[in-house]
Order: structure tokens, then sequence, then C-alpha cells
């Protein structure tokens, strides 16, 4: 939009490109294990298939992390991921499903907010300073249609139906605050109920293709 024009790059406004896999024919199963940049280990499997006239194919995976851990040292949480996408095509129309459900279990997050004349002491990389019984739980889930019909060689119709929530069933935001100068501040922490926010969408395309010869 007009607030990104004087970036390098100003995008578009109000438009979203993506992309859902579709796995090739004779696409290995993989399953990984590892850890990651904080030293998380996980867990991922990526299930594939497409069939051999080509006229469907599908991909689910699953991501478990056993010990989640973030940049502020935090730790005890856990989190789970699975999702997939499926495609079927009749003829000229395309269908594709797909899905996901993202559930989480992690420690709130912590700010220290400078409120006098003393700025807070270095923190120790790692150290968490809320509280350990401030564990914040919740999931994110969607699901949606995508269907894609060619009229001709030239125009074809398509349509979207896509339902998306955010979930967190409680949550947690730690301050510290009046810090003075021998490094104590005053600590609160603010709990947060559900709050369950749910968004549907719906879209409907056409499309012509103009030989480029035409125009003129």
């Amino acid at each position: 939009g007009y607030n990104t024009l004087s970036t390098i790059l100003p995008g578009p406004s109000g438009i979203v490109d993506y992309h859902l896999r579709d796995p090739e024919r004779g696409e290995p199963t993989a399953l990984t294990l590892g850890l990651d940049v904080y030293s998380q280990p996980y867990a991922e499997l990526h299930l594939k298939h497409r069939t051999a006239d080509d006229s469907a194919s599908y991909w689910l995976g699953v991501g478990r992390v056993f010990d989640a851990r973030d940049s502020q040292g935090a730790r005890d949480g856990e989190s789970l991921l699975v999702a997939g996408a499926g495609r079927v095509t009749v003829g000229p129309a395309t269908g594709r499903v797909f899905f996901g459900e993202y559930q989480y279990e992690r420690a709130g997050r912590f700010r220290v907010v400078p409120t006098g004349d003393a700025l807070p002491p270095r923190i120790e990389r790692g150290r968490y300073l809320g509280q350990d019984w401030a564990m914040e739980e919740g999931q994110r889930r969607i699901a949606g249609v995508l269907l894609d019909g060619q009229l001709s060689d030239r125009a074809g119709v398509g349509g979207t139906f896509v339902f998306s929530q955010e979930d967190p069933s409680r949550g947690f935001t730690q301050l510290f605050s009046d810090l003075r100068a021998d490094g104590t501040a005053r600590a609160s922490v603010i709990a947060i109920p559900q709050q369950r926010s749910t968004a549907w969408l719906g879209e409907f395309r056409a499309h012509v293709e103009q030989p480029l010869g035409n125009l003129a």
C-alpha cells in the first residue's frame, strides 16, 4: 500500500501469493531428528504420495518439539504441528484441500520497561526472569478448499474457501518496571484468559488470456 512506497521493495496491497505442496511420483517419505538454534530437540515426519497417472496426490506432515525453549532462556514447553494437503484432478477441474493444527505450551515472555532515571542492568543472555508457572497454552488452526476449472484453452474459473482460527487458552505478559539504581524493580504479571479469534475467507476468480498481438 501507500505506506510501503518509501521502502526499497514496496509491496502490493491486499495480494498474497501461496503455493501448496504437490509431491512428485516416487518422492520419498522423510523423517528428521535434530536440534534447532535454541538446542530444542525436535522430530518431523513427512508422508508423500502421487498416483501413477498424476490424477491425485497428498502429503501429510507431523512436527513435534519436545522441550521448547526461546531466546529469553525459558524452557519446559512443547509443541505439536499436524498439517497436510491433497489434490484431485478430473479432466479440466482440479480440487485441493489443506489443513493445519498447531498446539503449543510455552513460558510467557517478560519485558523490562525503563520508567525512571536508571537503566536496567545488563541481562544475562538466556536467563529467564519470568515466573515458572506463567505457562501459555493455545492452538492455531487452518483449513481450506481450492477449486479451479479450465473452461477453454484461454479461460478458466476458480474459487477458494478458507477457515482460520487463533485460539489461545491462556496467556501471560510479565513486566518489570520502576527500575532502581540498585537493580531492583516492580514486577507484575498480567493474566490473559481465552480470546478466540476466527476468520472466514471466500473468493471467486475468473481469467481470460488475451494474445499480445490483439492488444493494439
